[in-house]
């Protein structure tokens, strides 16, 4: 329950309390705000081939930021402290888009040109 000019009153709420509308969090920090820092760091040559650890991050910390506003659900409720089954996941997310993008480095480019033969110093007899 919130007591937050931006409570909102929910018709499936047996008590009627204003609550936060974390769908509209969800949707502005998931949706809205994750496509922009996508979108504005697409072309950046030292993202190249991580762009999916960087959405993985920023969706799971978005996902993190938001469950604070929810109410988990009933028959889970919390798992860890103050910490719901969402974040839980959500930090394993987290690791794993950390893990990507730092596995994810460039690999140097092969060269097309062909490679030379190495000379042997050894010199080879011929029978006569």
């Amino acid at each position: 329950a919130t007591e937050s000019p931006l409570g909102m009153y929910f018709y499936t709420d047996p008590a009627g309390l204003l609550r936060h509308p974390s769908q509209l969090y969800e949707a502005a920090l998931e949706g809205l705000v994750l496509f922009i820092v996508m979108w504005s760091v697409r072309n950046k040559k030292w993202l190249k081939g991580k762009m999916l650890g960087l959405f993985l991050i920023g969706y799971s910390i978005a996902r993190i930021i938001v469950e604070f506003f929810r109410e988990p659900d009933a028959h889970i409720g919390f798992i860890f402290g103050p910490l719901t089954m969402g974040q839980l996941l959500s930090l394993i997310m987290v690791i794993v888009g950390v893990w990507i993008f730092v596995r994810k480095q460039e690999k140097p480019k092969k060269s097309n040109a062909p490679e030379k033969k190495k000379s042997s110093s050894k010199k080879k007899y011929t029978k006569k």
